[in-house]
């Protein structure tokens, strides 16, 4: 299946979107907005956008890294990456003195 440049920029964006327009209203509706939930929030949209991205271009992946399951990597790559991220800003915070 070859999916065109405009599906492989698009959709991904369009489903972080959805995933950002949901969970951040969720988390608004139910008063959880906090500073600390907030820098989680954008950390995790970070995160659904380095997936959606990874799986829409799977094959080029593959293709580059000669590995079929490179998207699974790159999608690895970027939870740790978002979690040693989400890590870094909400020490800083704390170090702020923010609550």
């Amino acid at each position: 299946m070859s999916l065109s440049l405009g599906e492989r920029l698009i959709v991904p964006a369009a489903l972080t979107s959805l995933f950002a327009l949901l969970s951040g209203g969720f988390m608004v509706g139910v008063g959880g907005a906090t500073s600390r939930m907030t820098i989680v929030f954008r950390c995790a949209v970070l995160f659904m956008g380095g997936l959606t991205y990874s799986m829409a271009w799977q094959d080029k992946l593959a293709e580059t890294l000669g590995w079929d399951d490179a998207w699974i990597a790159v999608a690895v790559a970027f939870a740790v990456g978002c979690v040693l991220l989400c890590r870094r800003l909400l020490a800083a915070r704390e170090e702020r003195g923010e609550q």
